[in-house]
């Protein structure tokens, strides 16, 4: 019986008509979407949507805006709505984690973001969207970071071949050429995609016995820096060693494609934890006193991501004073808090003992790491060559991992805790004690 049905492609035939009828269902909003896309235009509204980024768009399920102002224009947007369909829609407002939904006929229809700009950057100066059509797009980095993040997480397992796919079309379509420009082209080209211009003249802030040392070769100062910065270092690789905290960036990329750790490449270590910040801070200043005598503060650094409100970036630096007791701040370690929320599968090399995050979880982090860099450049002007040499070494990074992708792979070794997204907003607003969610009909437009 089931041989004459698979002959006769009875199961195919079903497949294809549950796709028609969901698409026909589709379809029936097409108006009202058709009118938020108008409506929008001439806004600083951002549309999240990779199927229009790669032009295989067939109809909408939902839309998902980025804006300035959400409530304010979700309002207005509701009003207008309200005025030209029938008045069944619903608004849904949160203004404690600033996220607005719109629905049709109990329908999820339209869900709307509020985003922040950063330091003196206009929003698209900030996000560099692109353009389509009568519309703006969040660019293809962003996209691409968040669907790393639905690579590695097991809840997912089920679509990422579909995942893999679009990433695939995204990185060849836009990412690795854009890379590729940071990387090869000239500063004239650099300035033209940047709002505002790279400064070669700028330099990064350091103690005046630092810029001395910098500028002779291997002068006794220079070598007496090094020693002091690479005994640190190898206190700080001989803890992680031991520790439980996932490894990230130059020192997981040595070990995995050379087997060993070169102290002059690692600039700064990268890890993920899913600690409190305060705990983190106690273990490794409680461990670095013990062998220097330096001192130590933690400072909370943006990664710049206006569609994940979960990930949070700290970052340790040591203070130590030169010779005319000028105080310097020395990044030494870079902590992501997402083991806090969220499953990370990693591996143990031999013989050091790091745990390494995965190849995906890697490329993820990269990523970041070029947006940060990007968003960094465009508002401090950082000095260009070492922009470029960053950008060079964080793109020979990401060709690594890329081709060491396996969704097939048995995930053996997953740490950290795993918190839904929407369960993440509410302990939010339990946090918050406010809970200022609003509904609104079309009665009260």
């Amino acid at each position: 019986m089931f041989r004459l049905l698979l002959e006769n492609e009875y199961v195919s035939e079903i497949k294809s008509s549950a796709v028609d009828t969901i698409t026909q269902e589709r379809l029936k909003f097409a108006d009202i979407f058709t009118f938020v896309i108008k409506y929008i235009h001439s806004r600083d509204v951002f549309i999240s949507n990779v199927d229009l980024l790669l032009d295989e768009h067939k109809y909408w399920e939902n839309m998902e805006i980025y804006v300035t102002d959400a409530e304010i224009f979700v309002k207005q947007l509701m009003g207008e709505l309200c005025q030209n369909f029938p008045k069944i829609f619903e608004l849904r407002s949160n203004s404690d984690i600033n996220e607005h939904t719109i629905s049709y006929d109990m329908r999820n229809m339209i869900l709307t973001h509020d985003i922040k700009t950063y330091g003196s950057l206009s929003l698209y100066e900030y996000i560099s969207p692109i353009k389509y059509e009568n519309t703006y797009l969040f660019p293809p980095l962003l996209e691409i970071i968040q669907l790393y993040r639905l690579l590695y997480n097991p809840e997912n397992a089920p679509d990422w071949e579909a995942i893999l796919t679009k990433i695939t079309k995204l990185e060849k379509k836009y990412v690795f050429i854009m890379l590729e420009e940071f990387v090869s082209k000239s500063r004239d080209i650099l300035e033209k995609m940047f709002t505002t211009s790279l400064n070669t003249s700028k330099q990064r802030v350091v103690a005046d016995d630092d810029q001395k040392c910098e500028q002779k070769d291997l002068s006794v100062c220079e070598q007496m820096k090094l020693s002091s910065i690479n005994s640190i270092k190898e206190l700080i690789l001989g803890f992680l060693a031991e520790s439980d905290y996932i490894v990230l960036d130059s020192v997981a990329y040595a070990v995995d494609s050379a087997q060993t750790v070169e102290l002059s490449d690692i600039k700064i270590f990268r890890i993920v934890s899913g600690n409190k910040i305060e705990d983190d801070y106690e273990i490794f200043v409680n461990f670095l006193s013990k062998h220097i005598t330096h001192g130590f503060l933690v400072k909370e650094k943006s990664v710049f991501l206006p569609n994940d409100m979960m990930i949070k970036k700290h970052i340790i630096y040591m203070i130590y004073h030169d010779k005319k007791n000028k105080t310097t701040q020395k990044p030494l370690i870079e902590i992501f808090n997402n083991t806090s929320y969220e499953l990370i599968n990693f591996h143990v090399t031999e013989p050091y003992g790091f745990r390494i995050a995965d190849p995906i979880t890697q490329i993820r982090f990269a990523y970041i790491e070029v947006w940060t860099a990007v968003i960094a450049q465009k508002m401090y002007g950082l000095e260009y060559e070492r922009f470029q040499a960053h950008m060079k070494q964080v793109t020979k990074m990401l060709k690594f991992y890329i081709k060491r992708i396996d969704i097939y792979e048995l995930k053996k070794n997953y740490f950290g805790t795993y918190i839904n997204p929407l369960i993440h907003k509410k302990m939010i607003l339990l946090e918050t004690a406010q809970q200022t969610k609003t509904n609104f009909k079309c009665f009260e437009f």
